[in-house]
């Protein structure tokens, strides 16, 4: 029995090799660069799963319907973080087609990655219809 431990012991040592640093930081992001966790990665994760029916919520999307685009949304003159919050957090100022409230516990993170779409160049897609 001890013979089969000693020869066990390498194979299990293996798997306790360490990543290397590059990997365990490609493996940390998504492929957006957003820190797993980050405000950006859960505004994300909350936009596919809550928004994404209506509004494009990434780049390379069109919208599913006549909802705007989030980049497009984003990059609206003037637009601030803070406006976008108070936006956001006031459900009353929704279209009728927004059937929800956006959870209070959510709307900081919905900004943060809304605002990562934000560009000093942006020149909204040509989208058939």
């Amino acid at each position: 029995m001890r013979a089969l431990v000693l020869l066990a012991l390498p194979l299990v040592l293996a798997g306790c090799e360490t990543v290397p640093p590059e990997v365990a930081e490609a493996i940390s992001k998504d492929m957006h660069g957003f820190e797993r966790n980050s405000p950006e990665w859960n505004g994300l994760k909350f936009a596919r799963g809550r928004c994404s029916d209506c509004h494009a919520v990434e780049l390379d999307q069109a919208s599913p319907g006549t909802a705007p685009r989030f980049d497009a949304i984003a990059n609206t003159p003037g637009l601030t973080g803070a406006s976008l919050t108070e936006w956001l957090g006031r459900p009353h100022n929704y279209p009728d087609a927004m059937y929800f409230e956006i959870p209070a516990e959510h709307i900081g993170e919905l900004v943060a990655y809304m605002l990562t779409l934000q560009s000093d160049n942006y020149e909204p897609p040509i989208e058939a219809r």
